[in-house]
C-alpha cells in the first residue's frame, strides 16, 4: 500500500494499478481480534464512547431527508 500499487484478486477477474496519494481507513470494535500483522499496518486511534443524543444529532444530519419523514 505504501508504494501506491494495488492488485486485486477476485473470482475470474485480476485488477492490477497504482494511486497516488491513497490513504487507507479502517475501522473495528474489538481490535484484538484482528490478526497482529493487520494491526500493525494501521494507526490506533481509540474515541471515547458518544452520548444518544450526539448519535441522534449526526444520525439526522447524515441521514438522507427521504428516509426521515
Amino acid at each position: 500500500m505504501e508504494s501506491g500499487h494495488i492488485k486485486v484478486d477476485q473470482i475470474r477477474r485480476q485488477c492490477d494499478f497504482k494511486i497516488k496519494g491513497a490513504k487507507v481507513f479502517a475501522a473495528c470494535n474489538q481490535i484484538t481480534r484482528l490478526s497482529r500483522p493487520l494491526q500493525s499496518r494501521f494507526q490506533c486511534l481509540y474515541l471515547p464512547r458518544y452520548s444518544e443524543e450526539q448519535f441522534l444529532e449526526v444520525s439526522v444530519k447524515v441521514m438522507p431527508i427521504s428516509l426521515i419523514s
